[in-house]
């Protein structure tokens, strides 16, 4: 009678799970040329939109209707409605500080000890794949040769515009001529006796944009989420952008110097007032020397409202549309390339 062995532990077993998975995830990162923090990152994106709709099926309802659900709640109307200002803005003070010319021993950054001639070379890099990211948000949610790609996405797939009384219309090509020739082609028909279709190209000329502006209400085609597109391609410029020049041992010194300055013991209020000059001192030491932070905490941002965009709006195919999109342009800045010259995969990997 053959031996019977022993059985095998849970642990043996994990770790055989384990060593798969990570063979997976190595072999993806070789043939997507991403590090495996970046595939990481990617994969964030999808279960956040996952765990969106998890969350929209099994909640309450008077837990899903709260004030997040709101489109003119502050973090919306504040932050995603000038989503691309707000990560220009940061991106530049980041910039600005990484490569500033001045000693600055304490600074996260491993662009810190450039030379002028290396830091020109680096910022017209940046420049360049700044302005494609930006031309590809401009391209899919501003303007692509008249409508932006998700209005021409929707108004192809049988998108209309509808709640647009006469009166609507007139108030707003009286306060905007320069959208007159978004009506040209109802005005034609119209001219030319085509009563029977003026409904109907009256609902379909519109873009979103518009739409909205004059009050009007998007109706059935396939509306891409741009709210998902924005957030993920912001949020992956800006990551992409920072993680490989960030030193997060000088970060995590930093970090503890201004935990220390912050709540030391000299530091308690004298007859109950805070000296609020040393604080704001303080902190912007803290955030001169790492500007990174500003940009990581927009990226926070950006998933908090990501989550929030995932259980409150749109279908699941839509906000996987605006995912997909907002990944396409970021891959065809950054990744694209390495196909090319086959450089080892090492950016955007922390230190």
């Amino acid at each position: 009678m053959a031996p019977i062995s022993p059985p095998k532990s849970n642990e043996s077993v994990y770790n055989k799970h384990i060593t798969t998975l990570l063979g997976w995830v190595t072999h993806a990162s070789r043939i997507t040329r991403l590090t495996e923090f970046e595939l990481l990152i990617f994969v964030v994106f999808v279960m956040t939109l996952v765990l969106g709709k998890l969350i929209n099926v099994v909640a309450p309802q008077e837990e899903i209707q709260n004030y997040f659900n709101n489109k003119r709640n502050i973090f919306n109307v504040v932050f995603a409605k000038n989503g691309w200002a707000w990560t220009t803005l940061l991106i530049g003070i980041f910039q600005t500080f990484n490569y500033r010319t001045s000693a600055a021993p304490n600074l996260s950054s491993i662009r810190s000890n450039l030379s002028p001639q290396q830091r020109s070379s680096e910022l017209v890099k940046f420049a360049v794949r700044y302005t494609l990211v930006t031309v590809w948000w401009i391209f899919f949610t501003q303007w692509f040769f008249g409508y932006p790609i998700m209005d021409k996405i929707f108004l192809h797939t049988g998108g209309k515009c509808v709640n647009i009384t006469q009166k609507k219309l007139s108030d707003f090509t009286g306060a905007n001529p320069n959208h007159s020739f978004d009506f040209q082609v109802m005005e034609r028909a119209i001219d030319a006796g085509v009563k029977a279709v003026e409904e109907e190209i009256f609902e379909s000329a519109l873009g979103s944009v518009v739409c909205r502006r004059m009050g009007g209400k998007m109706t059935g085609g396939h509306d891409p989420s741009g709210h998902v597109f924005l957030l993920v391609h912001s949020s992956l410029f800006l990551l992409f952008e920072t993680l490989h020049l960030t030193n997060f041992d000088q970060l995590a010194r930093n970090s503890r110097k201004f935990k220390n300055a912050l709540f030391s013991s000299d530091e308690t209020p004298k007859d109950g007032k805070w000296d609020v000059q040393k604080y704001v001192s303080v902190i912007g030491t803290f955030m001169a020397e790492n500007p990174v932070v500003a940009v990581w905490a927009l990226c926070g941002l950006w998933w908090w409202m990501l989550l929030m965009t995932a259980v409150y709006f749109h279908s699941w195919l839509e906000k996987l549309v605006g995912l997909l999109w907002g990944y396409l342009g970021i891959f065809g800045v950054y990744v694209l390339p390495r196909f090319y010259h086959n450089p080892a995969v090492t950016r955007a990997k922390p230190n």
